[in-house]
């Protein structure tokens, strides 16, 4: 291969990853969920309330992470939190 091409192969391929690997930012109205979106994966930060208090009692909230490679759930730690 030319000195060219080997030069134009790397930065279209540090393109391509750029494009599949960087995340958009988005997030839920729901109390914080925070979704970190990319064409090969999604990660979502869990922050929702998840029953409302009766008066003088505490919310209980859903916390935690979702990791879905290529739309399949990889990793799924989510609990309910006082």
């Amino acid at each position: 291969m030319k000195k060219a091409t080997k030069i134009i192969v790397i930065l279209l391929a540090i393109i391509l990853a750029a494009i599949l690997l960087i995340p958009s930012v988005g997030g839920y109205d729901d109390g914080g969920t925070m979704v970190y979106e990319a064409p090969l994966y999604t990660v979502y930060v869990w922050n929702t309330i998840h029953e409302w208090g009766k008066e003088g009692q505490m919310n209980k909230y859903e916390v935690g992470y979702t990791v879905e490679i290529l739309g399949i759930t990889v990793y799924d730690h989510r609990y309910i939190e006082e």
